[in-house]
Protein backbone atom coordinates (compact mmCIF):
# COMPACT_ATOMS: atom_id res chain seq x y z
CA UNK A 1 0.00 0.00 0.00
CA UNK A 2 1.01 3.61 -1.10
CA UNK A 3 1.92 5.64 2.07
CA UNK A 4 1.54 9.34 3.30
CA UNK A 5 2.43 11.80 5.42
CA UNK A 6 1.38 11.68 8.86
CA UNK A 7 0.85 15.37 8.47
CA UNK A 8 -2.44 14.63 6.36
CA UNK A 9 -3.63 11.66 8.40
CA UNK A 10 -6.19 13.58 10.01
CA UNK A 11 -6.93 15.51 6.52
CA UNK A 12 -7.76 12.32 5.53
CA UNK A 13 -9.79 11.17 7.50
CA UNK A 14 -11.98 14.49 8.28
CA UNK A 15 -12.22 14.43 4.62
CA UNK A 16 -13.84 11.57 4.35
CA UNK A 17 -15.95 11.95 6.94
CA UNK A 18 -17.33 15.63 5.34
CA UNK A 19 -17.31 14.66 1.51
CA UNK A 20 -18.22 10.83 2.38
CA UNK A 21 -22.21 10.62 3.25
CA UNK A 22 -23.34 14.09 4.48
CA UNK A 23 -24.38 15.09 1.58
CA UNK A 24 -27.71 13.06 2.45
CA UNK A 25 -27.08 9.97 1.00
CA UNK A 26 -27.52 6.57 2.86
CA UNK A 27 -24.72 5.22 1.21
CA UNK A 28 -25.86 5.14 -2.45
CA UNK A 29 -23.11 4.04 -4.77
CA UNK A 30 -20.94 2.56 -1.80
CA UNK A 31 -21.16 -0.94 -1.51
CA UNK A 32 -22.85 -2.38 1.87
CA UNK A 33 -20.09 -4.31 4.36
CA UNK A 34 -21.57 -6.79 6.93
CA UNK A 35 -20.58 -6.45 10.61
CA UNK A 36 -17.17 -7.83 11.11
CA UNK A 37 -16.53 -8.59 7.75
CA UNK A 38 -12.63 -9.40 6.92
CA UNK A 39 -10.67 -7.08 5.30
CA UNK A 40 -7.10 -8.17 5.93
CA UNK A 41 -4.04 -7.79 3.69
CA UNK A 42 -0.24 -8.69 4.25
CA UNK A 43 0.40 -5.74 6.34
CA UNK A 44 -2.06 -5.75 8.79
CA UNK A 45 -5.04 -8.47 10.29
CA UNK A 46 -8.63 -5.98 10.07
CA UNK A 47 -12.41 -6.18 10.23
CA UNK A 48 -15.31 -3.37 9.32
CA UNK A 49 -16.81 -2.58 12.41
CA UNK A 50 -19.23 -4.82 14.45
CA UNK A 51 -22.53 -3.56 13.79
CA UNK A 52 -24.86 -2.60 11.00
CA UNK A 53 -25.14 0.23 9.09
CA UNK A 54 -21.63 0.63 7.45
CA UNK A 55 -20.46 1.10 3.54
CA UNK A 56 -17.22 0.72 2.03
CA UNK A 57 -16.35 4.20 1.13
CA UNK A 58 -12.59 4.48 0.54
CA UNK A 59 -10.07 1.40 -0.54
CA UNK A 60 -7.14 2.05 -2.26
CA UNK A 61 -2.99 1.79 -1.58
CA UNK A 62 -2.84 4.34 1.28
CA UNK A 63 -5.95 3.76 3.19
CA UNK A 64 -9.55 1.54 3.66
CA UNK A 65 -12.38 3.57 5.31
CA UNK A 66 -15.80 2.91 5.73
CA UNK A 67 -18.68 5.05 6.65
CA UNK A 68 -22.25 5.19 8.06
CA UNK A 69 -24.87 7.60 7.95
CA UNK A 70 -26.68 9.13 10.79
CA UNK A 71 -30.34 10.21 11.00
CA UNK A 72 -29.46 13.45 9.47
CA UNK A 73 -27.61 14.55 6.33
CA UNK A 74 -25.48 16.19 9.18
CA UNK A 75 -24.28 13.29 10.85
CA UNK A 76 -22.00 10.47 9.72
CA UNK A 77 -19.09 8.49 11.12
CA UNK A 78 -15.98 6.74 9.37
CA UNK A 79 -13.96 4.29 10.44
CA UNK A 80 -10.14 4.14 8.47
CA UNK A 81 -7.04 2.73 8.66
CA UNK A 82 -4.68 5.02 6.79
CA UNK A 83 -0.71 4.52 5.86
CA UNK A 84 1.69 6.91 6.78
CA UNK A 85 5.67 7.64 6.22
CA UNK A 86 7.72 6.94 9.60
CA UNK A 87 11.57 8.50 9.45
CA UNK A 88 13.65 5.50 10.13
CA UNK A 89 15.79 5.91 13.63
CA UNK A 90 13.42 8.01 15.49
CA UNK A 91 13.12 6.95 19.11
CA UNK A 92 9.50 6.29 20.51
CA UNK A 93 9.52 9.82 22.11
CA UNK A 94 10.31 11.31 18.43
CA UNK A 95 7.43 9.29 17.40
CA UNK A 96 5.06 10.70 19.79
CA UNK A 97 6.34 14.06 18.68
CA UNK A 98 5.75 12.99 15.04
CA UNK A 99 2.53 12.16 15.38
CA UNK A 100 1.65 15.47 17.83
CA UNK A 101 2.75 17.90 15.29
CA UNK A 102 0.79 15.90 12.66
CA UNK A 103 -2.76 16.51 14.24
CA UNK A 104 -1.93 19.89 15.42
CA UNK A 105 -1.21 20.89 11.92
CA UNK A 106 -4.13 19.33 10.37
CA UNK A 107 -6.78 20.49 13.58
CA UNK A 108 -6.27 24.35 12.99
CA UNK A 109 -8.14 26.98 14.50
CA UNK A 110 -10.55 28.81 14.35
CA UNK A 111 -12.32 25.79 12.20
CA UNK A 112 -11.99 23.70 15.05
CA UNK A 113 -12.49 24.52 18.92
CA UNK A 114 -11.19 21.62 20.83
CA UNK A 115 -13.09 20.99 24.11
CA UNK A 116 -10.54 18.01 24.97
CA UNK A 117 -7.94 16.34 23.67
CA UNK A 118 -5.46 13.60 25.11
CA UNK A 119 -2.07 12.51 23.45
CA UNK A 120 0.12 9.68 25.26
CA UNK A 121 2.27 6.57 24.12
CA UNK A 122 0.18 3.60 24.45
CA UNK A 123 1.47 0.09 26.14
CA UNK A 124 -1.23 -1.53 24.81
CA UNK A 125 0.85 -3.62 21.88
CA UNK A 126 4.41 -5.07 22.03
CA UNK A 127 5.11 -2.66 18.86
CA UNK A 128 5.15 1.62 19.25
CA UNK A 129 1.80 3.57 19.01
CA UNK A 130 0.29 6.60 20.91
CA UNK A 131 -3.03 6.92 21.35
CA UNK A 132 -4.76 10.52 20.66
CA UNK A 133 -8.66 11.26 21.74
CA UNK A 134 -10.34 14.28 20.90
CA UNK A 135 -13.42 15.97 20.99
CA UNK A 136 -13.71 19.60 19.02
CA UNK A 137 -16.60 21.83 17.15
CA UNK A 138 -16.30 21.75 13.59
CA UNK A 139 -17.13 25.12 12.25
CA UNK A 140 -16.60 23.92 8.97
CA UNK A 141 -15.10 26.00 6.57
CA UNK A 142 -15.20 28.48 3.13
CA UNK A 143 -16.48 26.36 -0.05
CA UNK A 144 -17.59 22.53 -0.14
CA UNK A 145 -16.84 22.31 3.54
CA UNK A 146 -19.15 25.53 4.68
CA UNK A 147 -21.59 24.10 7.66
CA UNK A 148 -24.77 25.27 8.32
CA UNK A 149 -23.96 25.11 11.92
CA UNK A 150 -21.24 24.55 14.12
CA UNK A 151 -21.51 20.27 14.33
CA UNK A 152 -19.58 18.18 17.48
CA UNK A 153 -16.55 16.18 16.46
CA UNK A 154 -14.96 13.17 18.04
CA UNK A 155 -12.04 11.47 17.38
CA UNK A 156 -10.39 8.57 18.47
CA UNK A 157 -7.25 7.14 16.99
CA UNK A 158 -4.13 5.23 17.73
CA UNK A 159 -0.86 5.40 15.41
CA UNK A 160 1.47 2.86 15.48
CA UNK A 161 5.25 2.22 13.84
CA UNK A 162 4.99 -1.18 11.73
CA UNK A 163 7.25 -3.02 13.82
CA UNK A 164 8.64 -5.10 10.74
CA UNK A 165 9.03 -2.12 8.45
CA UNK A 166 10.14 0.66 10.51
CA UNK A 167 9.46 3.43 7.63
CA UNK A 168 5.77 2.88 7.80
CA UNK A 169 3.58 3.74 10.30
CA UNK A 170 -0.42 2.78 10.46
CA UNK A 171 -3.19 4.75 11.51
CA UNK A 172 -6.56 3.46 12.83
CA UNK A 173 -9.18 5.76 13.40
CA UNK A 174 -12.56 5.85 14.64
CA UNK A 175 -14.76 9.70 13.95
CA UNK A 176 -17.93 10.94 14.77
CA UNK A 177 -19.78 14.06 13.05
CA UNK A 178 -22.96 15.48 13.95
CA UNK A 179 -25.12 18.15 15.85
CA UNK A 180 -24.65 16.26 19.32
CA UNK A 181 -21.65 13.62 20.43
CA UNK A 182 -22.60 10.38 20.15
CA UNK A 183 -23.30 8.25 23.45
CA UNK A 184 -21.54 4.98 22.23
CA UNK A 185 -18.83 6.47 20.88
CA UNK A 186 -16.00 4.93 22.90
CA UNK A 187 -17.29 1.88 23.02
CA UNK A 188 -17.38 1.27 19.13
CA UNK A 189 -14.17 2.95 18.73
CA UNK A 190 -12.31 1.13 20.97
CA UNK A 191 -13.47 -2.21 19.51
CA UNK A 192 -13.02 -0.98 15.88
CA UNK A 193 -9.42 -0.12 16.86
CA UNK A 194 -8.26 -3.60 18.85
CA UNK A 195 -9.62 -5.43 15.52
CA UNK A 196 -6.85 -3.76 13.16
CA UNK A 197 -3.41 -5.72 14.26
CA UNK A 198 -0.19 -5.47 12.84
CA UNK A 199 0.49 -8.56 10.51
CA UNK A 200 3.81 -10.21 11.21
CA UNK A 201 5.66 -10.41 8.25
CA UNK A 202 7.86 -14.25 6.77
CA UNK A 203 11.36 -13.80 8.11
Amino acid sequence: MREIKLHSVFTVVVGLTLGGLVAGSSGAGHPTVAPGQDFSNPLFTMKSPDSAGWVGLSQNAGRIAFARSGASAAESDVASVVLFQVPVGDSAADFVTLVKRGVEKDAPSPRFEVQHANLELSQDRPYTCVKYSATSIDHGSDGFLALKKPLQFQMLSLYCRHPDKPNLGLSISFSHRGMTTMTTFQQEAEAFIAGVEVAQLPK
